[in-house]
């Protein structure tokens, strides 16, 4: 795996040895599909017949305007599952109150900023219900 650094409470540019296979598959395919590495892949790049057992664990992101927004494009039956709710066009900041102070914001703005996938393992830092790990692909 890449080398990884510690952002806060999230890691970015790279895996550790660890990682559920699922995040690992998951952060192959997202290098793989990238048009170069300082651009993120956009939605055109993405096949979800490539993935077809990540697709229950994965959810999708728009990225809408300056300040951006983050309108959740779709949305796995698993993470469904996990959040009680279909959130499927609805903002993030709607659904996820006080994220645009969260750690959460913060690892976005990180693979926005510099197209970096970040990860995150441990109790959800949107929804303190559950224990996760996530890759952030926005």
């Amino acid at each position: 795996m890449a080398k990884f650094k510690r952002r806060d409470n999230y890691f970015a540019g790279g895996l550790p040895d660890n990682a559920d296979s699922r995040v690992s598959s998951l952060y192959e395919y997202w290098l793989s599909i990238r048009p170069t590495p300082e651009r993120l892949p956009g939605r055109r790049h993405l096949d979800p017949l490539s993935i077809p057992q990540l697709l229950p664990n994965l959810f999708l992101l728009d990225c809408v305007g300056g300040p951006v927004r983050y309108r959740y494009r779709l949305i796995g039956t698993r993470v469904v599952q996990f959040y009680g709710a279909d959130y499927t066009g609805r903002w993030l900041d709607e659904t996820a109150v006080g994220f645009e102070n969260s750690p959460v914001s913060a690892m976005f703005g990180t693979v926005l900023g510099d197209g970096t996938p970040v990860w995150h393992r441990g109790k959800s830092i949107l929804h303190a219900n559950s224990r996760f790990s996530a890759l952030g692909v926005v």
